[in-house]
């Protein structure tokens, strides 16, 4: 149902998944991304599953938008405020 209201709106939608790599109980729940992956940026973290001090993510984007995130970052990185 979200993303039938997104795709209505032209919408996109992050899926922050920091637990989805720790499935402790059955099979685990498709993500938003699977279902949608041209209009979903799904996020992810190593910290909570591989090494907890290092606060590490990681990210999924469509690549319509993906040039625009990383240049995003390389600007939060090279030119703290």
């Amino acid at each position: 149902e979200i993303l039938a209201v997104t795709d209505e709106l032209d919408l996109l939608v992050v899926e922050d998944n920091p637990y989805g790599l720790l499935n402790l109980d059955g099979d685990p729940l498709p993500t938003l991304k699977s279902m949608d992956p041209e209009n979903v940026i799904y996020l992810g973290s190593f910290s909570k599953t591989f090494a907890p001090g290092f606060r590490v993510g990681w990210m999924l984007a469509p690549s319509f938008v993906r040039s625009k995130l990383v240049l995003a970052q390389e600007s939060a990185t090279l030119c703290p405020p």
